[in-house]
């Protein structure tokens, strides 16, 4: 009599039947590359529900010359997969149904997958959860003492595991210093970002219709048609947050893959800010930050591996880190502030086919640079920021204020705003970053209004050498000019920066060493425009100089 063979749960066979799947999905969403010859029969059922079903016919050898073309290295053989679908697939996770009349012996498979999405993404996802939450707790005791033997390590204790989730905290508290804009007034006080938070509505961004060409007038007209219709379906949002983020209920990604679009101080960076904190607050995984300005010629999979792990406390990996990426979200800031012409296109495909796929990802970016390039993140659901009502400037006006110790001034800019006829400035407003330019302005107690935006960033040019006057002096004394002409050369200097940003192959946001002290001097030298602009935060010292 023939023993019956011991069935496996651990890591091997898991990784084999996930990615079994995974080619499956592929192949059906046409995500592989060169499958010439490789034909699948294949259909959907039930797919509008909460369990759609793929229907697979086909045969042992195709699916072999179908691992062939994923994204791992080598292929699953025959017996490999039989196993699969067999032991792991049909017998462990329940999720394959066995359509064929004769099963012995037979190269040929009739199945019905019955699944959690459409998404690949969420499919490998839930895969992960259910073999997890099945597993024999012996397997993973064996799975434990098995990879610290061979690590030639004793079991670490368990309060000597990583602790991700702390790690987390500790790296977004980093970039929270390079990302938040903080001034303080003639009081010393500065306002903190939850105390003058104001939460801004997002609508969903509705994808544009295919326009007949030659008409012009007809394409204005569904322009126009589509900003309509995001203003009438406006989410708080408590609902973005609890509806898209924590349920998944979006059309196309099912919360997996969203984008946060904007135009510039729209709140893009705070609200991606209060999602990471959201998540940690939750306990609803790993937040990991990005300022995608920072990848330079980077792909996101090395600026983990050399940048962010790194930074992080204790010797972790990317071979500790892997493992976790099911419970990973990417919060990836700037889309339109990355360095090279095809970082949309590279990062785009790297979020699907890298080691990093099963994470999910919220990327903020401007709206013109994303409508440029929309296709290169194809599989995000989009969501635009709205701007303030006049409801919330006057809540947050308030609350800048309060912030400050200083709600008297607070009152007499709502005054102000109240009894003003300027429309134009109030539409302005309805910005964040120019409301905040605003509250700033005002502190200094001048009592006048800037009734357009040129006017605005000239009064808060001006605000700022105020509030800097102590270094504008020192600064003087050091260099023997007068005081307009030093603020006319450091403008020139700044513009003629600007523009070799703009012409050059660097980034525009984050700018070499180099280039700046080409225009501006050494930063070792207190007479440079360079020290001057840095005193008065017109540049900012940000990571290391490399060039």
């Amino acid at each position: 009599m023939q023993s019956k063979k011991k069935v496996t749960y651990g890591p091997t066979v898991k990784e084999r039947a996930k990615r079994l799947l995974e080619a499956l999905l592929a192949y059906v969403n046409w995500e592989l590359e060169d499958v010439g010859g490789i034909s699948v029969d294949h259909r959907w059922q039930d797919e509008t529900t909460a369990q759609p079903k793929l229907v697979i016919k086909t045969e042992l050898r195709t699916l072999e010359l179908l691992t062939a073309k994923d994204k791992h290295e080598g292929k699953l053989t025959t017996t490999e997969i039989r196993q699969a679908l067999n032991q792991h697939l049909k017998d462990f996770l329940q999720i394959l149904e066995d359509n064929r009349l004769e099963t012995q012996g037979k190269e040929e498979w009739h199945f019905t997958l019955t699944l959690w999405s459409k998404d690949k993404q969420k499919n490998l996802e839930q895969f992960e959860i259910k073999w997890e939450s099945l597993r024999p707790e012996k397997s993973k005791q064996q799975e434990e003492t098995l990879r610290e033997t061979v690590a030639g390590k004793t079991p670490k204790p368990e309060e000597e595991t990583i602790n991700w989730q702390e790690i987390c905290r500790q790296n977004l508290a980093q970039q929270k210093q390079l990302t938040t804009n903080l001034f303080t007034n003639a009081n010393g006080m500065t306002p903190q970002l939850d105390g003058v938070y104001v939460p801004l509505a997002i609508v969903e961004r509705q994808k544009p219709k295919p326009q007949p060409r030659n008409q012009q007038e007809e394409k204005e007209k569904e322009k126009e048609k589509e900003k309509e219709t995001e203003k009438l379906i406006p989410i708080a949002e408590e609902r973005f947050f609890e509806d898209v983020l924590r349920q998944g209920k979006s059309d196309i990604s099912q919360g997996q893959k969203i984008a946060i679009i904007g135009e510039p101080g729209a709140g893009k960076t705070t609200r991606l800010q209060k999602i990471a904190d959201w998540i940690l607050e939750q306990d609803l995984g790993l937040p990991i930050w990005i300022d995608l300005a920072e990848l330079g010629e980077q792909d996101i999979c090395q600026y983990l591996e050399k940048v962010w792990l790194p930074r992080c406390p204790g010797e972790v990996t990317r071979r500790d880190l892997e493992p976790q990426m099911s419970r990973v979200w990417l919060l990836l800031d700037g889309v339109d502030e990355m360095t090279h012409t095809q970082g949309m296109q590279q990062l785009g495909k790297d979020l699907l086919r890298s080691w990093v796929q099963a994470a999910r990802v919220v990327v903020t970016c401007r709206v013109n640079v994303w409508e440029a390039d929309q296709n290169a993140f194809s599989g995000f659901d989009v969501f635009r920021n709205l701007q303030f009502n006049p409801e919330q400037v006057t809540e947050y006006i308030r609350r800048w204020f309060a912030g400050m110790g200083d709600g008297a001034t607070g009152e007499s800019l709502e005054l102000a705003l109240a009894e003003s006829e300027n429309s134009r400035l109030k539409e302005l407003i309805q910005n964040p970053l120019r409301l905040w330019m605003l509250c700033q302005i005002w502190s200094l107690r001048d009592g006048t209004l800037p009734d357009t935006q040129a006017k605005l960033y000239a009064s808060f040019i001006e605000y700022i050498y105020r509030w800097k006057k102590q270094f504008i002096k020192t600064y003087l004394k050091l260099c023997g000019k007068n005081e307009p002409e030093c603020k006319r050369l450091l403008h020139e200097g700044l513009g003629e920066l600007a523009k070799a940003a703009i012409d050059g192959k660097s980034s525009r946001f984050r700018l070499s060493y180099r280039l700046v002290s080409e225009y501006l001097g050494d930063r070792n030298d207190e007479t440079s425009l360079l020290s001057l602009a840095l005193s008065l935060g017109w540049l900012n010292r940000v990571g290391i100089d490399r060039y």
